[in-house]
């Protein structure tokens, strides 16, 4: 089941760069010419060298993306890790978030809005609680957001779940410089 947003949108785990070991490329030009190779029936050597081609590791059990690569093509977008990657690998990370279920999720404006107020009550409460001059109160408001902010990039990279971060920490901050 592929998670819609509005019944139609999916929202891209990207998983790597472009330019990465986990998005092997091979040239359709290079692709081709081996193709040929293997019908060349006076040559033995270039059937072999074809056939070993396309015995390689890269082929067995993948899925094959066609499309232009060259930004002359003005096929491209940007993406969270680089900026003008060619369209087949939006489509490859579609397609690795819904092969893998990695999907994204976020939580509901009621628990966006209680991590909120409970970051913000827990950093004012540190901060302030042994008067506004304490270097110790400040200090451990300070890690506690350095926590929270820690716990967001953990939660995301090892569940993909997308917690709230400038809300939070934001709302903390202020409220903890109004509140000294």
């Amino acid at each position: 089941r592929v998670p819609l947003t509005d019944q139609q949108l999916l929202e891209v785990n990207w998983h790597s760069h472009w330019l990465s070991s986990l998005n092997p490329r091979i040239s359709f030009v290079d692709v081709y010419a081996y193709a040929l190779n293997l019908q060349d029936t006076e040559n033995p050597e270039a059937v072999e060298s074809a056939r070993a081609f396309f015995d390689q590791d890269a082929f067995k059990d993948a899925l094959v993306l066609i499309g232009p690569v060259d930004p002359l093509m003005l096929d491209t977008a940007d993406t969270p890790y680089d900026r003008e990657v060619p369209k087949v690998g939006v489509h490859g990370n579609v397609i690795k978030t819904i092969v893998g279920g990695r999907f994204i999720r976020r939580l509901e404006p009621f628990q966006i809005y209680l991590i909120v107020f409970g970051l913000t009550l827990v950093v004012v409460v540190s901060a302030t609680a042994s008067g506004t001059r304490s270097v110790g109160g400040i200090l451990g408001g300070i890690a506690l957001a350095g926590s929270y902010v820690y716990f967001v990039f953990h939660m995301f990279s090892n569940n993909d779940l997308a917690l709230p971060l400038v809300a939070p920490v934001g709302s903390a901050f202020t409220t903890t410089l109004a509140a000294m």
